[in-house]
C-alpha cells in the first residue's frame, strides 16, 4: 500500500488526528536533521503530507509539536529508557521510533542509510525489547496498520 492510500484510509478511522497540514521541504529537512537520519522515501512522504497520524488504538509518530507523537522525542526517550535499564543493545542504531506497541514496546524504522534501510522492526517488552518481527518497508507496516493482515516476517 502506498503512503497516499494509507493516509486516505487512515483519515476515515474513528478519532483520526494528524498535524493537519503538509510540511515544507525545509521543515522535513529540519526533522531529518533532528533525528540525525536519512529518511526513507515512503516515510518522508508520510511526514511531509501528514506530520503524524493517530486513530482509535493506533499512532504513527513523525513531525509533531506534541511529544506524544514526535518521533525525535519518542526515539530519544526510548533510547534513554533502555540505556537506563541496561538494555541499550536492544535499541537499534540508525533510525527512529515510529510507534508504541505491545504495552510499552516499539516499532523502529531503519533509516535510509542503515544496512536494513526502510525495514520496520517490532520490539516487545516481554522479550526484553528484542526484535520479534519486522516488515520489509514502511509501506508494508502501513498496510498492516489499516488491514491488520499478518504481513510481517517472524524472527522466531
Amino acid at each position: 500500500m502506498d503512503v497516499e492510500e494509507f493516509l486516505r484510509i487512515a483519515a476515515t478511522r474513528e478519532s483520526y488526528e494528524s498535524l493537519g497540514r503538509s510540511l515544507s521541504t525545509s521543515e522535513v529537512r529540519q526533522f531529518e536533521s533532528e533525528l540525525d537520519v536519512s529518511l526513507t522515501d515512503g516515510y518522508r512522504q508520510f511526514v511531509q503530507k501528514a506530520g503524524w497520524v493517530s486513530w482509535f488504538g493506533v499512532a504513527v509518530f513523525g513531525f509533531s509539536p506534541h511529544p506524544r507523537f514526535n518521533a525525535a522525542h519518542r526515539t530519544a526517550s526510548m533510547g534513554q529508557f533502555l540505556a537506563d535499564a541496561g538494555m541499550a543493545s536492544s535499541f537499534p542504531e540508525r533510525g527512529n521510533v515510529v510507534a508504541e506497541i505491545f504495552g510499552g514496546g516499539f516499532c523502529f524504522l531503519h533509516s535510509g542509510d542503515s544496512p536494513r534501510a526502510g525495514q520496520v522492526s517490532a520490539h516487545a517488552p516481554d522479550e526484553l525489547y528484542r526484535e520479534v518481527h519486522y516488515w520489509s518497508s514502511f509501506e508494508d507496516y502501513a498496510t498492516y496498520l489499516v488491514d491488520r493482515v499478518a504481513n510481517w516476517h517472524d524472527l522466531g
